[in-house]
């Protein structure tokens, strides 16, 4: 015989199911206008450190985490199925890219960031930038709105050359012609192969490229 508390949480959970699964109360239709991304116990306590606090060192015995949703802006069909994948898992990449950052670069702890998206879509690019900008502050990074540019004659030549030599030209350029100073650093964000979803970042900093994800 199935005990109360179970009983409970059963019909509490056809009830009242997670916002990703429709119920009682929700339709389908509602279910789907809701992107949720899982988000570990690492992951949230650098989000949201008010809610979850960081795992110890030697871990816990229960696995702890959070779903965080949020409403679509637009419905299904209106985006294209690449952008919609990347935007549903954007904030656990934004937080991967910084810590991938963090981890490689230890050396640029004290350097002002900037962030640079290359993504076919300008409207989904300015919200991979803005998350990655917030995930690097999250982690403590000083974060400037600034974007280096290079002349027109640069953006011609690199434009010819493979994405790799292109990235790490650009930023030589950075260097020589001041865009990027001592104190500052480039987190760049890229689709590199267009039949994927997963988004890899580098960085550039002293005119040297390093691919960090």
């Amino acid at each position: 015989m199935m005990a109360f508390p179970q009983l409970i949480t059963g019909i509490w959970s056809i009830l009242l199911p997670t916002r990703t699964a429709p119920g009682v109360f929700r339709t389908k239709a509602q279910a789907r206008s809701v992107v949720c991304t899982r988000l570990d116990q690492r992951q949230g306590a650098e989000v949201y450190p008010d809610v979850l606090e960081p795992p110890p060192p030697r871990g816990e015995y229960f696995t702890r985490g959070l779903e965080v949703c949020t409403e679509r802006m637009m419905r299904d069909g209106l985006r294209e199925a690449r952008d919609e994948a990347v935007l549903s898992s954007l904030q656990a990449s934004a937080l991967d890219i910084a810590r991938a950052t963090r981890g490689t670069r230890p050396d640029l702890a004290d350097r002002t960031f900037q962030v640079e998206v290359h993504y076919p879509s300008s409207a989904v690019a300015t919200k991979i930038r803005f998350a990655t900008q917030n995930a690097l502050m999250a982690g403590g990074a000083r974060v400037s709105d600034k974007r280096p540019l290079l002349t027109p004659e640069d953006v011609f030549v690199l434009s010819r050359l493979d994405p790799g030599a292109a990235y790490a030209g650009a930023c030589e350029r950075y260097r020589d012609l001041g865009a990027l100073t001592s104190e500052d650093a480039l987190v760049a964000v890229v689709v590199r192969d267009p039949r994927q979803t997963t988004l890899q970042a580098g960085v550039c900093a002293d005119g040297r490229w390093m691919w960090v994800q």
